[in-house]
């Protein structure tokens, strides 16, 4: 059964998961670890996982041939941009992880990534 961060993930991130043909490889969820989560997809160039631990939310990104080699959403942006480009404006921690409060985050990261994803899957790819 889905929990509630898998569920909020796969709603912000459809649009990615439909257009990369992205498949579900790690759902896991611990209610008596502060709530801890984990959900991380495979494309055939790349995958992507969002973690959840201790009131912070991280996204991460690996080729599909290098799938212990994750790397931080930020760092995979810095690689990528463009000269002049800005760094979206991105932030961990949630703090109370209060649930509205956590769909937000997620909705944040995945509106950072989607202007960003076709270049991080091309670095990706050539990893």
């Amino acid at each position: 059964m889905k929990n509630e961060f898998e569920n909020t993930v796969e709603s912000y991130f459809a649009d990615i998961i439909t257009d990369y043909a992205v498949v579900k490889q790690e759902s896991v969820y611990d209610p008596d670890s502060f709530g801890n989560a984990l959900v991380s997809y495979m494309a055939a160039d790349f995958g992507f996982r969002l973690i959840k631990d201790r009131g912070q939310i991280f996204l991460e990104f690996c080729s599909a041939r290098s799938i212990d080699d994750w790397l931080d959403f930020i760092e995979t942006i810095k690689a990528v941009k463009k000269e002049g480009e800005t760094l979206p404006q991105y932030d961990y921690c949630v703090g109370d992880m209060e649930p509205q409060r956590q769909k937000n985050q997620i909705r944040h990261i995945a509106a950072a990534v989607k202007p960003h994803l076709a270049s991080i899957v091309a670095y990706l790819r050539d990893r």
